[in-house]
């Protein structure tokens, strides 16, 4: 809850720089259904009795909406480096990730399956680093393609495909 609000308070500072209007480049169609789906989740965990529950979705849903209005107002050089700034923490995560499989150090890594370790880095659940890990490596490869000598998205590439294609090479390998 704590990295969604840092996360949206920082977004709204960086659209608040940028802009004290709304203009066209905002994406209507994204925001109000957020907003909608933050209602019904809001609604739905009033009517349970636990109206505190809906905060993390809501926030979750707030970042996103932030994110892609920052990331619609600005020029291509600063959509590279919130790229760049997404890629780096996914290798953290990777990395921690790994640390806590290698060492068996829990809560980075949890048993799985046949002894199986699974990482779950600094994130709750090893499918929530997969998620994660997966779309910024597709992210980085893309960005090789820009620029095919760079060894440290090279090297970023590498480690953010080692947690999800160790899993995949393992199921293929069993069958």
């Amino acid at each position: 809850m704590l990295v969604a609000v840092l996360t949206g308070l920082a977004l709204a500072g960086a659209l608040a720089r940028r802009t004290n209007r709304w203009d066209g480049r905002d994406t209507w169609p994204v925001a109000i259904t957020c907003a909608a789906l933050a209602a019904w989740t809001g609604v739905r965990a009033a009517a349970q009795g636990t109206p505190s529950a809906a905060l993390p979705t809501i926030a979750t849903l707030a970042c996103i909406v932030a994110a892609i209005v920052v990331l619609r107002r600005a020029d291509d050089k600063e959509r590279e480096l919130c790229a760049l700034a997404a890629v780096a923490v996914g290798v953290s995560v990777a990395v921690s990730g790994w640390i806590g499989v290698v060492w068996r150090a829990e809560p980075s890594a949890l048993p799985g399956d046949e002894r199986l370790w699974r990482a779950t880095s600094t994130l709750t659940y090893a499918n929530a680093a997969a998620a994660m890990l997966a779309p910024l490596a597709l992210l980085t490869i893309a960005s090789l393609i820009a620029r095919p000598g760079a060894y440290t998205r090279q090297v970023a590439a590498f480690l953010l495909l080692l947690g999800p294609g160790r899993r995949s090479a393992e199921a293929v390998c069993s069958h």
